[in-house]
């Protein structure tokens, strides 16, 4: 493993540490009933999400961070969920919120190491949700990330791949 990724990887389960007291402020910011509803900031996304996913029988979210996109599916009627991140503190804060919003059945949170991917069997899921994760990592890891994609879903399978926006200077000088 490359030292871009090492940082990659240390820098995102860095981000979402937070102690009981960060997490309990945290999760009073949403009601425990409708509040799901406002953990994606993007209307458009949160979308995309139900329309192409939320129907599927098996779903994975991909580097979950705090699970927003697999609680989302779950409530919109994804009867199973399987929310993946390796970095454990995104896994304790899905975690946080799924039991914040009293999911019991349908989504499941695991912390994976980076080799999880090569050994999920073919063709086992029939949706996918990967957001923020392939554009902030090494090319060859984002490549060999999308190649497993393809392997572990159907041949009917929607995925669903979301980046960061991106603008340099040049051709975006009012965004700085």
């Amino acid at each position: 493993m490359n030292n871009t990724y090492k940082e990659a990887l240390e820098f995102w389960n860095n981000a979402f540490e937070m102690d009981e007291d960060a997490k309990n402020e945290y999760k009073q910011e949403y009601d425990p009933v409708d509040g799901w509803k406002d953990l994606c900031t993007s209307a458009k996304l949160q979308k995309v999400i139900i329309e192409q996913l939320a129907s599927k029988n098996r779903v994975l979210d991909y580097g979950c961070g705090e699970g927003w996109a697999g609680i989302t599916l779950n409530k919109s009627g994804c009867k199973d969920v399987t929310c993946v991140d390796v970095g454990e503190n995104a896994i304790e804060l899905c975690k946080c919120f799924k039991n914040h919003f009293n999911i019991e059945n349908g989504l499941r949170a695991e912390c994976v190491s980076t080799d999880w991917l090569k050994n999920e069997s073919d063709e086992s899921y029939d949706g996918i949700f990967c957001s923020n994760v392939v554009d902030v990592l090494p090319a060859d890891v984002a490549l060999d990330i999308i190649k497993n994609f393809a392997r572990i879903t159907t041949k009917d399978a929607k995925i669903v791949i979301a980046m960061n926006f991106y603008a340099e200077p040049v051709s975006k000088p009012e965004k700085k």
